[in-house]
């Protein structure tokens, strides 16, 4: 089995063009494989090597909220979604996987059985669902710093990065006659920049990071009418941050 597989990954390894292999040479041997393979046969080859028994290993994750509060605690959806994981140094594509933002966890269903399984934060330095990408911060105790430890959304990416902070909570509100719980999300924004995370939640706050772009920037925000009212920050800060990070001028 591992002899007919090795050669099959030295068929499709020997593919690539040049530029290809010189861009994931760069990645770990793991990643470099998953990089390099169909999804289908790379799931054969981490099976093969024992990665498959590296991620399914976790505690088992249960349903923790009570039946009459309304919502659920998962980005997007109640449902498991299809993500990747880059869980222990080890890329893993196509994985059925939740994330609890109530808890900031990720779980991932089991591949034979409708359960759960919870991953190590600490073991899992980023994954995506679907299009949305979500990296690990870590904060040291001792740092002064706007955001914690955790899970963020990569809004922007650049010589700036735009995070979300996803993360949901139990409300009760009042219907009149009774208290009804129920699930609201909140988000939180913060730009990373030169080492450094910052909060961000209007215009001015990203225009004081970036001082020798303000007039630059101030003609982007007036061009394409940027609203940064409840509805439309995310979308206003995620372009903004981006047009800045682009036109920060080279060290």
């Amino acid at each position: 089995m591992k002899k007919g597989l090795a050669c099959c990954l030295l068929a499709f390894l020997l593919l690539p063009s040049a530029n290809a292999r010189a861009q994931t040479n760069a990645l770990p041997d793991s990643a470099r494989a998953s990089a390099s393979l169909p999804a289908a046969l790379y799931r054969h080859y981490a099976a093969d090597m024992g990665f498959e028994t590296r991620l399914y290993n976790g505690p088992e994750h249960a349903n923790y909220l009570a039946g009459n509060i309304r919502g659920h605690q998962y980005f997007g959806a109640a449902d498991s979604q299809t993500g990747s994981v880059y869980y222990s140094g080890v890329l893993y594509p196509e994985v059925e996987l939740r994330y609890d933002l109530m808890r900031d966890q990720v779980v991932i269903k089991a591949p034979a059985d409708d359960y759960y399984l919870q991953l190590v934060s600490e073991s899992l330095a980023r994954f995506t669902i679907g299009t949305h990408a979500f990296t690990r911060v870590v904060v040291a105790a001792d740092e002064e710093a706007p955001l914690r430890t955790g899970f963020y959304e990569v809004l922007a990416d650049g010589r700036a990065r735009l995070l979300a902070a996803r993360r949901k909570s139990v409300q009760h509100r009042s219907t009149g006659t009774s208290m009804q719980d129920e699930v609201e999300e909140q988000v939180s924004y913060f730009i990373s920049k030169d080492g450094h995370y910052y909060k961000a939640s209007s215009a001015n706050s990203v225009l004081k990071l970036f001082p020798e772009q303000k007039a630059a920037l101030r003609k982007f925000l007036k061009a394409q009418q940027l609203d940064f009212s409840t509805e439309g920050r995310e979308r206003a800060l995620t372009e903004l941050v981006r047009y800045a990070a682009a036109t920060v001028p080279l060290p």
